[in-house]
């Protein structure tokens, strides 16, 4: 007596079933993996645009230094003048001092003399009353944005 095999189709369905959800597996893999890939290579880009942000806020608080000791001829120095990046005197600071370093990255800093209480701005131009300067240094590079603002004291 012979058997007759018979063959059931439903072997070839699985065999394709398993096959796409291996392929979606492997996919979803791969997408997650891009992903994060392109989240890390972001964040080492915006490292690198934070110090630069950093630098050129930094220059904007030396900038601003110069800008009041050798341009805004605070000491009445003869022939000295405001130069055009100095910005403005103004009630009693230096305000929109602007600059760009070769990185694509710029600066805007604001200085102001303040008196005793270290709050209250006062004429830069009356050395008795100057007690510090406070300056506020804006830097930007790319979208990354940083601020920095300190006291330096100058009458002990």
């Amino acid at each position: 007596m012979m058997h007759k095999r018979t063959y059931s189709l439903r072997g070839g369905q699985a065999m394709i079933l398993i096959t796409i959800i291996t392929g979606f597996i492997i996919l979803s893999a791969t997408v997650i993996a891009g992903f994060l890939m392109h989240m890390e290579l972001r964040q080492s880009n915006d490292a690198i645009t934070s110090g630069m942000a950093v630098f050129a806020t930094d220059a904007g608080l030396e900038d601003a230094l110069r800008c009041y000791y050798l341009d805004a001829n605070i000491f009445r120095i003869q022939g000295a003048s405001v130069s055009g990046s100095c910005g403005r005197l103004e009630n009693g600071g230096i305000k929109d001092i602007v600059g760009s370093l070769g990185n694509r990255a710029s600066y805007k800093a604001n200085l102001w003399c303040v008196g005793a209480d270290r709050l209250t701005p006062v004429d830069c131009t009356k050395n008795d009353l100057v007690y510090g300067l406070r300056i506020r240094s804006f830097g930007v590079a790319d979208r990354t944005e940083r601020l920095l603002e300190t006291f330096y004291l100058v009458r002990y």
